[in-house]
């Protein structure tokens, strides 16, 4: 942060700063800040700055991402399936195919634990004459960086796609399928 401000290109990251908490305030991935609780230890935070670039290597946004520090948490549960097996299943049936990415995917996942995180920079705190350490945030939904915020997006995922039909394959927990009356649907998720 301390860098991008010094930078010529400054308003541009202000701005992508302000996009980023904007769409976490809209999905209100975190409170108002708090004072921290007794015997809570908050995460840390960190933005991310990136600038993405067109084909021919011309800037042509910047993106800031806020993203939890998660490696003072518990190792969560995650599962390591391929889908190889239907992308080869595709092929040699000549099915179609069709692959989409849910933009900001992690924000989506609900918390099944609290979680406290530091106020992160460009925050106001309530009270500037206090330390920003006696102040943070308590996550609602889960947060890049978080440990658990994969496994919390593949629970969101999944019991949208049963309330729309679709079964949970029990060997390979990452596949969804739907049959119709003229119509298999697969769907196979990654993370």
């Amino acid at each position: 942060m301390a860098e991008c401000i010094k930078r010529s290109d400054w308003i541009k990251w202000k701005e992508a700063i302000e996009a980023e908490l904007h769409s976490l305030k809209k999905r209100e991935v975190f409170s108002s800040v708090i004072p921290t609780p007794r015997n809570i230890f908050p995460v840390g935070s960190k933005w991310v700055f990136i600038r993405k670039r067109n084909e021919n290597n011309e800037v042509v946004r910047y993106q800031a991402r806020l993203v939890a520090q998660g490696f003072t948490q518990r190792p969560s549960i995650g599962f390591n399936e391929t889908y190889l097996c239907l992308i080869s299943l595709a092929a040699n049936e000549s099915l179609s195919m069709h692959l989409m990415d849910v933009v900001t995917a992690y924000l989506y996942g609900s918390l099944d634990s609290d979680i406290y995180m530091k106020v992160p920079e460009r925050l106001d705190i309530p009270n500037k004459n206090h330390s920003r350490n006696m102040y943070c945030v308590k996550l609602q939904k889960s947060l890049y960086g978080l440990k658990q915020s994969g496994r919390m997006w593949y629970n969101r995922l999944k019991e949208f796609l049963l309330q729309k039909g679709f079964s949970n394959n029990d060997d390979c927990p990452c596949v969804f399928i739907k049959k119709s009356l003229w119509i298999l649907h697969y769907i196979c998720v990654r993370g």
